[in-house]
């Protein structure tokens, strides 16, 4: 006989149980008062704790009722003589993810090539008239074989024609979509249904099997789930990330921060560098405890355009396209900036800002024109990239309007709330409805106020850290107006030491709004007269256009808009698209960095993930269709099992023997 469940018979061992408790249990006489002790016919001797065993009916039934429980749970099999060459069904998951292409430094068979053997295997074994389904982790359909992961017939995915599928699967190499294992397993679970059979065949990586675990709600169903696991090269995998780019919208005649980080170091490895029309430059990324390495280079690019490069780690590890990554700068003439002011006296707020954004270098950070508030009803503000408000005192609701159609557009606006600014007109509509924060009393402080940046959960490379690197927090402030942040503002980063908002920013429509609560003439704080003014400056107009800058790299699998037909690969990595607008625009393409993260899963956390599951080296995978075969040429005993359990089980009443009663006196 055979089991579904071999090691649930262990449960037999039960049957001990009954028959110790039969063995142990002490029989007590019962207490008979005595006129004396002549008429004692029998002494009991007190000291005896055990008995030989009694009433053998009921022990035989009780034993026989735990017996039967556990058999029952094994789930025995009976053969089936007309079942012998029965057909089946079977769904296979194979893992043809990017890092299943991993080879040893040495060459020889990838995971793929294993775990592609290990399924042509198992179709051969499979008994004539079976289906299989099989299911690429990448989505896309086996050439000849069944449709993609998402095709709307389930029926379509399952294939007769095994042998024409054997040669399909050989065509079949990793790919670098960056689809999950969850996806995979979830559609190959809806195709087997309940009771059907699911093999999985990956290369074990912990990343991808943390994510399919989600997907293993359909073994309450009854999935029967084999894991096969090829195993990546024990040697590990570094990987190289796209640069981080500083400042977000490079200018012409600017210095252009870029900033490599590598994952999965286990010794140093040199980083190589190559823009077009630059010569190649090389760095040193030395491992951290962590097996991070970071490197960073800085280029002067002098005229506008598209400028593409690379970088690549030099030595060999197990995957080779993550070790380099192509990325696309775009160099833009410096951004066009109105501000609008009131004529001053003896110091202009309005000047400083102008001279801070345009100091008349050729490395200007804006071009910048200056307008009074009676001009601002006839300037075209649709050829201004931002505009800004320094210590304007009355705007007009159809100011407000049309600088809140500009704003929606996609403009950007910065407002300087400065001595002279009245917080009635800022707190009339429309203006509240475009406002990240209204401006309201003054507040002067002789000793002067200090701005503060509140670090506590600070991302790398977040607003915070940019104020603070500019050196917004070293100024000192004489006066400032309290702002009453608007509840759709975005969370304040930067205050007064006094616990009032410094400065507050928003978005509205496709633009982006920033109060400051400070103007900008000497009586207001030595900001203007410090070294920290002009980079203050600088980083409150890129956070203002960083969502005007385009995005110009992509991960394998991601999708965007273009024209059909418009892409055009004009180098490994550079790829040059249409845009629905029908302007062409060029964009680099990486695989997911993620995607070559090597480490194993250990067989706990495979059963934590998924319990029940069998796991089956992929090199006998083939015996698994004679062990499918022979479950499915066998029928269950359970029924008959069920049944007899429950006779039993009803019978124990009647198998207890009634005592009589001690003897008592003649």
């Amino acid at each position: 006989m055979e089991f579904l469940h071999p090691w649930l018979v262990l449960g037999l061992l039960g049957v001990a149980v009954p028959v110790a408790v039969h063995i142990i249990s002490r029989r007590r006489p019962r207490e008979v008062p005595l006129p004396t002790v002549r008429f004692l016919s029998e002494t009991l001797d007190p000291d005896r704790d055990v008995t030989p065993p009694r009433d053998l009916l009921m022990l035989l039934a009780r034993a026989l009722a735990v017996a039967l429980f556990a058999i029952l749970l094994a789930r025995p099999l009976l053969p089936d003589a007309g079942a012998s060459e029965r057909a089946m069904r079977v769904a296979l998951v194979l893992d043809d993810s990017y890092s299943t292409g991993a080879r040893a430094p040495g060459g020889g068979e990838g995971a793929f090539e294993r775990l592609r053997d290990a399924a042509d295997a198992l179709l051969s074994r499979l008994p004539e008239g079976s289906e299989a389904a099989l299911v690429r982790v990448s989505g896309g359909g086996i050439p000849g074989g069944p449709g993609p992961t998402g095709a709307s017939d389930p029926e379509a995915a399952w294939v007769r024609d095994l042998a024409g599928l054997r040669h399909s699967l050989a065509l079949a190499v990793p790919s670098s979509s960056g689809e999950p294992l969850a996806s995979a397993l979830g559609h190959a679970t809806r195709l087997a249904g309940p009771g059907g059979t699911v093999v999985v065949l990956s290369d074990g990586t912990r990343r991808a099997f943390h994510e399919a675990a989600s997907a293993a709600g359909g073994l309450a169903r009854g999935v029967r789930l084999t894991l096969a696991l090829a195993g990546p090269p024990p040697q590990g995998n570094a990987r190289l990330l796209p640069p981080e780019v500083e400042p977000a919208r490079p200018g012409a005649g600017t210095a252009v921060r870029l900033a490599f980080r590598a994952l999965g170091l286990d010794a140093p490895r040199r980083l190589r560098l190559q823009v077009e029309g630059a010569e190649a430059q090389t760095r040193l990324l030395s491992p951290d405890l962590s097996g991070q390495g970071a490197a960073s280079v800085e280029w002067v690019f002098p005229r506008p355009g598209v400028y593409q490069g690379q970088a690549s780690l030099e030595g060999q590890d197990p995957l080779a396209l993550d070790d380099t990554v192509y990325f696309t700068l775009r160099v833009e003439a410096p951004p066009t900036v109105l501000v609008v002011a009131p004529p001053a006296g003896t110091e202009d707020g309005a000047f400083f800002l102008a001279h801070a954004l345009a100091p008349g270098r050729a490395a200007a950070a804006a071009d910048v024109a200056r307008a009074e508030p009676e001009d601002l009803a006839t300037e075209p503000l649709e050829g201004y990239q931002a505009v800004f408000l320094v210590d304007w005192p009355d705007p007009t609701p159809a100011d407000w309007a049309r600088l809140e159609a500009y704003v929606a557009r996609g403009g950007a606006l910065g407002v300087f709330a400065g001595a002279r600014t009245d917080p009635a007109r800022y707190a009339a509509a429309p203006a509240p409805a475009l406002l990240a924060a209204l401006p309201g009393s003054l507040v002067a402080t002789p000793e002067g106020r200090r701005a503060v940046v509140d670090d506590e959960e600070e991302r790398a490379g977040g607003p915070r850290r940019r104020w603070a690197a500019a050196g917004l927090t070293s100024a000192r402030f004489l006066r400032y107006r309290v702002l009453e942040a608007r509840p759709e503002a975005d969370p304040v980063v930067v205050w007064f030491d006094a616990g009032h908002p410094a400065l507050v920013t928003r978005p509205v429509g496709e633009g982006r709004v920033l109060v400051a609560g400070f103007g900008l003439t000497g009586a207001d704080g030595d900001l203007v007269r410090g070294p920290a003014f002009v980079p203050v400056v600088h980083t409150g107009l890129r956070l203002l256009l960083a969502h005007q800058a385009r995005r110009t790299g992509y991960i394998v699998g991601e999708r965007t808009e273009a024209r059909p037909g418009a892409g055009r690969a004009t180098a490994p990595g550079h790829v040059r698209l249409g845009t629905p607008s029908g302007e062409e625009v060029a964009w680099s393409v990486n695989v997911d960095p993620l995607e070559g993260d090597l480490g194993p899963i250990s067989a706990s956390e495979l059963e934590a993930l998924f319990p029940g599951a069998a796991r089956l080296d992929p090199a006998r995978l083939g015996d698994l269709a004679a062990r499918l075969h022979a479950t499915s040429a066998r029928r269950e005993a359970t029924p008959w099992l069920a049944a007899a359990f429950a006779l039993v089980y009803a019978a124990l009443p009647f198998a207890v023997r009634r005592r009589g009663r001690a003897p008592g006196p003649a």
